[in-house]
């Protein structure tokens, strides 16, 4: 933040709203994220101190603390130091998957490419005196996976805007300008983003702030939020192209379940967790779940699980075990991660794509017929309550059906040969292709005897992936 005199009305309110910041981004993610917090203060080169910085803390008190200790003052010409904070703010500890930084500011680096005015100190890129220029400061953001907000509050940071967004670009999978910014059209010509495989999950957008102060929160926890979608959209995309289910060997269940026996799944576990809210499909339903993560509404499940503990199949990233409820002989399968990196932000964010994939599908149904329907389970994400089992941790529930499961597309551009004439394989290039009209991307799984089902990730236009992709 930049904390010169001009600044000193957003200093005020993020004092204020500090605690509260934290607190929504932990009930964004059903208070399972730890979120940590880091503050650079900035002013400029004849302000001593010039920088200003508190490393990252889970301590939302000692956040605020910090913040009543700096004060809006100082600042000569126009321009700021704005290379030296956010060389600070490189410097911190980063540590988490998903990184975010805020930039709330009212006045460009140093350096006439930045801004129109003759009252420039040090006018010549790399003159200031920590010889620090922009295109390597913002390279390094994008090598560490920061998701970078700007939080703009007049016109006279439209340049700086500009250019860090050309350098974030080549790694970005959303870069956008905010449509205030003069040079909002010319971004728009040559694309927020073409959505490679070579980009980072990370993003670059610039946000109005004006003089609303109280929209300081609602700008921070979104931009928290969405960063938060796109890096568990990033990481689950990884994991299907690096590591090839050929690879895993895994000792299979190879006898018939035996569903009528409680004994044969083993210890009962108590478990939480969120599901998709059952809501009657209407004609708005989709454009409002598009319009807003708030539209997918998520509610909490408890059940009482058994499942074997060896599995009886696995793909790249999850293995699958039969399991059922205490209460009935109903069939389900527990999925369970290969790996521990998967957390319960990620399924949430599962449920959420799931849902709105549904909605989807409802919509092209009316469109092609019974012969081409598509349908997406529903599935449930949780964790056990107690440690009764130590593979209790961030799973997810789905019904079992019987069949042969085939692949028919993917992320990456992956296509099966010999199917062009298979009616699922019709359906499910058209149905992505449908949904490119509302900015989804998508893989598949199916098997012949069924409908297909959704597998993993899609990119959407709302918050919840933060990105339109194109197919």
């Amino acid at each position: 933040m930049d904390t010169t005199s001009s600044m000193d009305p957003y200093m005020s309110e993020a004092k204020a709203q500090v605690r509260s910041i934290i607190s929504e981004i932990r009930e964004a993610f059903f208070g399972e994220a730890e979120v940590r917090i880091s503050i650079v203060s900035y002013k400029d080169h004849g302000d001593e101190p010039n920088i200003q910085w508190l490393d990252f803390t889970p301590d939302a008190d000692a956040a605020r603390a910090f913040l009543e200790n700096l004060y809006a003052e100082g600042g000569g010409d126009p321009p700021e130091d704005v290379l030296g904070g956010i060389q600070q703010a490189i410097n911190a500890s980063w540590r988490a998957y998903t990184r975010c930084m805020i930039h709330i500011a009212d006045a460009p680096p140093h350096g006439r490419i930045f801004h129109d005015s003759d009252d420039d100190t040090y006018p010549e890129p790399g003159s200031e005196p920590h010889r620090l220029t922009y295109k390597p400061l913002i390279r390094k953001l994008t090598e560490l996976r920061i998701n970078y907000a700007l939080l703009r509050t007049g016109e006279y940071t439209d340049k700086m805007a500009d250019l860090f967004m050309q350098e974030y670009r080549p790694a970005a999978t959303v870069c956008r300008l905010h449509k205030s910014n003069g040079y909002y059209p010319l971004s728009m010509v040559k694309g927020t983003s073409n959505g490679s495989p070579g980009k980072k999950g990370i993003q670059f957008q610039e946000l109005e702030l004006g003089t609303t102060y109280s929209a300081l929160r609602h700008l921070i926890v979104q931009s928290v939020t969405s960063s938060a979608s796109l890096t568990a959209t990033y990481l689950a995309n990884l994991e299907e192209e690096f590591e090839g289910s050929d690879d895993i060997k895994l000792s299979l269940e190879t006898s018939t379940p035996k569903w009528d026996s409680l004994s044969w799944f083993g210890e009962k576990v108590n478990v939480e967790g969120f599901s998709p809210t059952v809501i009657v499909h209407g004609f708005q339903t989709l454009n409002d779940m598009m319009a807003s993560d708030d539209n997918i509404i998520m509610g909490p499940v408890e059940l009482s699980l058994r499942w074997r503990s060896k599995p009886f199949s696995h793909g790249a990233t999850r293995q699958a075990s039969y399991a059922r409820t205490e209460a009935s002989t109903d069939r389900f399968v527990v999925k369970s991660p290969l790996k521990s990196s998967r957390k319960m932000v990620h399924l949430v964010e599962d449920m959420r794509c799931q849902a709105l994939c549904r909605a989807f599908a409802l919509e092209f149904n009316g469109l092609v017929g019974y012969r081409f329907s598509l349908n997406f389970i529903v599935t449930i994400c949780f964790e056990g309550r107690d440690k009764v089992r130590s593979d209790a941790d961030c799973l997810s529930l789905e019904p079992f059906i019987p069949g042969h499961y085939v692949k028919y597309n993917g992320n990456n551009g992956w296509l099966p040969e010999g199917l062009e004439d298979n009616d699922i394989f019709k359906a499910s290039q058209a149905f992505s292709h449908f949904t490119t009209a509302y900015g989804l991307k998508m893989g598949y799984q199916s098997f012949r005897t069924n409908w297909p089902s959704v597998e993993n990730t899609l990119f959407c236009s709302n918050k919840l992936c933060g990105q339109i992709v194109v197919i």
